[in-house]
């Protein structure tokens, strides 16, 4: 994903938390900064560019594809050993979704992050068909960051266009955001478990309940019948051009 208007105020957020823009910081997929009237403080062709016009001494990008990255590792598959914790900043704005095998990317990723040092995720929760290969469920984003010694600093969900919601199952393609601060170095990579599954029993209905089961069903019902709606009138006005 690229960093666009709608999404500046959430970077403001998380660039002026202490320690997100340090001296040795690499961004995970090579970001360009793009659309109408971007805001004159992110006037600037990418990432880096901004990045390093506020304070930040040394920006690595890392970007399988993209020609103008410094770094062109396939996150498929483990870094080299001599990329671990090598940074202060990690900033993944948009790539997890994109790369397959996402427990070893998440890995690299946290991974490269130094003792006491910041991870940024911004990724979809949420609708986003065909947009990369993932969509995720928080929970393991969240409990992947935990086990592995990570503190949660930052959390937010929000549309595609940036409106902060409280309930990831909006209805819309969905975004989450999350800033976290390695804690301790990481030993063997721990992999979480879906909490729901823990006290399953044969029979027993998994999932939510009462009125935040309704106002959800409730959502989604309108979401479909808006949808519906449109596409009727989309029909209807080919039938009528025609």
């Amino acid at each position: 994903m690229a960093i666009i208007k709608e999404h500046t105020p959430l970077y403001r957020e998380i660039f002026a938390i202490h320690g997100v823009l340090s001296d040795r910081l690499l961004t995970f997929g090579y970001q360009d900064i793009s659309g109408k009237n971007i805001p004159a403080d992110f006037a600037f062709a990418d990432a880096k560019a901004f990045l390093l016009a506020n304070g930040v001494k040394e920006v690595t990008t890392l970007d399988h594809f993209d020609q103008r990255a410094d770094l062109k590792y396939d996150m498929n598959v483990p870094i080299p050993h001599y990329e671990n914790e090598k940074y202060s900043t990690v900033l993944d704005i948009g790539s997890l979704e994109h790369v397959f095998d996402t427990r070893q990317c998440l890995e690299n990723c946290l991974r490269m992050v130094q003792v006491g040092g910041i991870y940024m995720l911004h990724t979809c929760v949420n609708g986003y068909l065909r947009h990369g290969f993932h969509v995720f469920n928080p929970q393991g984003l969240l409990s992947s960051l935990e086990l592995n010694n990570f503190e949660i600093m930052y959390l937010k969900y929000t549309t595609s266009r940036g409106k902060v919601i409280d309930d990831p199952e909006y209805g819309e393609d969905v975004l989450i955001w999350i800033v976290a601060k390695k804690l301790k170095s990481i030993d063997a990579f721990a992999v979480p478990q879906q909490a729901m599954w823990l006290d399953y029993k044969p029979g027993r209905r998994i999932g939510k309940k009462g009125p935040f089961r309704i106002k959800n069903s409730l959502r989604k019902l309108l979401s479909m019948g808006w949808r519906l709606l449109c596409s009727v009138k989309n029909d209807l006005r080919q039938f009528f051009d025609r």
